[in-house]
């Protein structure tokens, strides 16, 4: 069993758990009714079998939703500005500091590293965003803009919030 807050993609943000969802598999809201279209959420997983990888995956028996509707559709048009710090605060690290590749790939963007230009690619549909890891820069469209807060520690790189923002809004995410 795990309860979490999962993403489009099932990737729990605690990474304990990844979901592996078929076409066919539906959540229960608290007045028992199937939800079809559930993620992202905060849910109950119930599962018996997971793999034996960092975070397990599993394919759950049963899955409850701890909050009723997304949190998208939770807030109001006129925040905006909530809504969006709500849709990352999942991804945050610290303050104004998120996972790259966990936020923009649980947002629906792909996300690769290529080690020959030392480059991060991030790609949505046919738009690209390319960050040149050692200038600390990003390259959209034919603007290159300085990163504010770029950093990769053990592995693992971080982006600011504005830097963050200005992805997602070129991306159209």
């Amino acid at each position: 069993m795990d309860v979490d807050y999962f993403d489009k993609a099932g990737h729990g943000i605690a990474n304990r758990l990844d979901l592996n969802l078929g076409e066919e598999i539906k959540a229960k809201n608290f007045a028992g009714e199937d939800v079809k279209d559930f993620l992202p959420n905060e849910i109950l997983a119930l599962y018996t079998i997971a793999t034996r990888s960092i975070p397990p995956i599993a394919a759950p028996e049963k899955i409850a939703i701890l909050k009723e509707g997304k949190i998208q559709d939770q807030m109001t048009d006129e925040n905006k500005d909530a809504k969006e710090n709500d849709k990352l605060k999942v991804y945050e690290k610290t303050t104004d500091t998120y996972y790259l590749r966990k936020a923009l790939e649980g947002l629906g963007a792909e996300v690769n590293w290529i080690r020959d230009t030392k480059t991060t690619e991030i790609t949505k549909a046919d738009k690209k965003v390319v960050i040149n890891n050692d200038m600390k820069e990003m390259r959209i469209d034919d603007m290159v803009i300085d990163m504010t807060d770029f950093k990769i520690e053990n592995k693992i790189s971080y982006i600011s919030k504005d830097d963050l923002v200005k992805i997602l809004e070129y991306l159209e995410i």
